[in-house]
């Protein structure tokens, strides 16, 4: 079977910017919860770099990443700031 079929990640962030990320294989934790920060990842991206190796042979694309955190994160917020805005002036 495909073990990537089986690979699960958690991303949770407590502050703008930096971001908690949880990967398991089969419900078994594969690595220890890390903070990753979008500055770094982008500093990275900018050298070139492709892949963001963790713990226990763990790897992860890193435009993917970056555009997770992004999508997740980044656009989500900015949607309920406009939301919130166009609430507050009774536009619609």
């Amino acid at each position: 079977m495909n073990r990537r079929k089986k690979v699960k990640i958690s991303l949770s962030s407590t502050q703008p910017g930096m971001y908690a990320v949880q990967a398991t294989l089969g419900g078994v934790i594969s690595i220890p919860e890390i903070t990753l920060e979008l500055n770094d990842l982008l500093e990275r991206q900018s050298k070139g770099e492709k892949e963001l190796v963790l713990e226990a042979n763990t790897v992860l694309s890193l435009p993917v990443m970056i555009m997770l955190l992004n999508k997740l994160f980044v656009i989500e917020s900015n949607k309920k700031q406009l939301v919130t805005k166009l609430k507050e002036t009774g536009t619609k």
